[in-house]
């Protein structure tokens, strides 16, 4: 079971926290103010919640909006100190910078998951909720590649999570990059799982080559018949 540590920030901050008395900034994000209260006194009283429920679970942590693998070290390290149990703790890895150190990560995170979200939002400099959110950005599929090569053998370990999974035509090109683990709501399961069932791995490869070599979105659609 993986527990995702609270990723605070302006646009994100959950539903249970938001009569909270504190300005966010542009720096104001993720595990970047878990120093700070009243975040820290909730962070720890989840770690504390994590230690007791490791007696009856297999917990995993997640540390999202991880900028660098030094980042992850001290705020692994840190976490380590306050919990009891064997716990692995991963990686959340949602902006462009973070993703080009999955080399670095991989060393050192037990797991790895990629909030394409986030990383297509910092990718295009847009918010999230932007019409700008292009999936079909030839970028995106080319950083995505870049995440893979680095991985090396390990790409088949990294977990997608986000919207992009779900948008039409999309799940033949991750896996022809060579991703295998996606993170999904269970309403999208039965459409993911036919999917993967019915793509031919050699022809997703070529299909994914031939989309990071594309020059613009049209190109991205017309290869993969998205009118």
């Amino acid at each position: 079971m993986i527990a995702r540590l609270p990723d605070f920030s302006r646009e994100k901050l959950p539903n249970w926290c938001k009569s909270l008395d504190y300005s966010f900034d542009n720096d104001s994000r993720g595990a970047r103010i878990y120093d700070q209260e009243p975040f820290k006194t909730l962070i720890d009283n989840i770690l504390e919640a994590a230690n007791q429920c490791s007696e009856y679970y297999d917990l995993r942590l997640l540390i999202p909006y991880i900028d660098s693998a030094e980042e992850f070290v001290r705020l692994r390290d840190k976490f380590k100190s306050k919990l009891s149990g064997m716990f692995a703790i991963g990686a959340m890895v949602e902006i462009v910078n973070a993703a080009r150190q999955i080399d670095s990560l991989l060393k050192e995170a037990d797991f790895i998951a990629l909030g394409t979200n986030d990383i297509i939002a910092n990718l295009l400099n847009c918010p999230r909720d932007s019409e700008q959110m292009n999936a079909y950005e030839p970028a995106i599929y080319q950083l995505l590649q870049q995440v893979a090569q680095l991985a090396g053998p390990r790409r088949h370990e990294i977990q997608l999570n986000g919207q992009l999974i779900r948008m039409a035509a999309v799940v033949p090109v991750l896996i022809g990059l060579g991703y295998r683990i996606f993170s999904v709501d269970p309403l999208v399961i039965p459409y993911l799982a036919e999917t993967i069932k019915q793509t031919d791995t050699n022809e997703a490869a070529k299909l994914a080559q031939q989309i990071c070599m594309a020059t613009d979105d049209k190109a991205v659609k017309k290869l993969i018949a998205i009118n």
